[in-house]
């Protein structure tokens, strides 16, 4: 039975680089990904994205479009997620990873050359590339 996951990821540019994380836990360990994670009960998007960047960068963020929402396959075959990627500004600059988190590292890579770099989903290039698309990102909306 296929299970279905919601979650939230940040595309957070300095100096045509872009913020990733580097995972730690079993099964995705040292594969690079855009700092994000799921999405609990009763939370908004936006809420989301910036508490597990938070999380994950000790990054106090806020989110300011979405990019676009993306399926992709989770960590087994029986996972799929839907993700919702925003476009974010830091508001305070200093990166720090806890001890012990599933993040052993956040910086900044050079976004043209992530291909070099081993990515936890292959559609996280994509979603950097559509975030440089003023035409990809959308104000959040609420109905």
């Amino acid at each position: 039975m296929t299970k279905f996951y919601v979650a939230c990821v940040s595309v957070i540019e300095k100096e045509d680089k872009v913020l990733m994380v580097r995972e730690g836990k079993d099964g995705a360990e040292d594969l690079w990904a855009l700092p994000g994670g799921s999405l609990e009960e009763n939370e908004k998007l936006e809420k989301c994205v910036e508490r597990e960047v938070k999380e994950e960068t000790g990054l106090e963020t806020e989110a300011e479009k979405l990019i676009g929402t993306y399926m992709m396959q989770g960590d087994t075959l029986e996972e799929k997620m839907f993700v919702f990627a925003f476009k974010s500004k830091p508001k305070t600059e200093n990166i720090e990873t806890r001890e012990n988190d599933t993040v052993k590292e956040a910086t900044f890579l050079d976004s043209e050359n992530l291909e070099e770099n081993r990515l936890r989903f292959t559609q996280l290039k994509q979603i950097i590339q559509d975030s440089k698309n003023p035409e990809a990102n959308r104000d959040i909306k609420y109905l």
